[in-house]
């Protein structure tokens, strides 16, 4: 008897896990790290950025990329540093975007952050993807997804 529970019981548990398994795009964004004020991509930093995008562009299509960056509010010493930086950044992938994907671009004013977090937030940019299978709704299944 107590096997046949432990048999409905496995079952049970293997039912329910297949039916919580879920689709995941992982590795839509990038982070690129920079030195402290410096707008220069180290070589690491370039080929990682570069191969990812290839990757995702080759692998799942791509609507369109962003890359956002941040800078003290009302400081423009912070505001040029940001600005260098998505010019470098964009001059690594407007060459892989084959003409079609739009590169959008931003930089989002941090105001009353601790030091700890303006140091990391300061030094990156983050780049990112929105995939084509977003634009039909086809991502995992699309709608026939519950």
């Amino acid at each position: 008897m107590t096997i046949k529970i432990f048999k409905i019981l496995i079952t049970g548990l293997s039912c329910l896990a297949f039916a919580a398994s879920a689709c995941s795009l992982g590795g839509l964004q990038h982070t690129v790290k920079f030195s402290p004020n410096s707008a220069e991509l180290g070589a690491k930093e370039a080929r990682e950025l570069v191969e990812w995008f290839i990757d995702r562009r080759n692998r799942l299509g791509i609507s369109y990329t962003y890359a956002y960056t941040n800078s003290l509010k009302d400081n423009q010493k912070t505001r040029n540093l940001s600005d260098a930086r998505l010019k470098n950044i964009l001059f690594l992938l407007e060459p892989l975007r084959n003409g079609t994907i739009e590169i959008k671009y931003g930089d989002a004013p941090l105001e009353n952050s601790a030091k700890e977090a303006q140091s990391y937030f300061l030094n990156v940019v983050n780049v990112g993807i929105q995939p084509k299978c977003a634009e039909t709704d086809s991502c995992c299944g699309g709608g026939d997804r519950m």
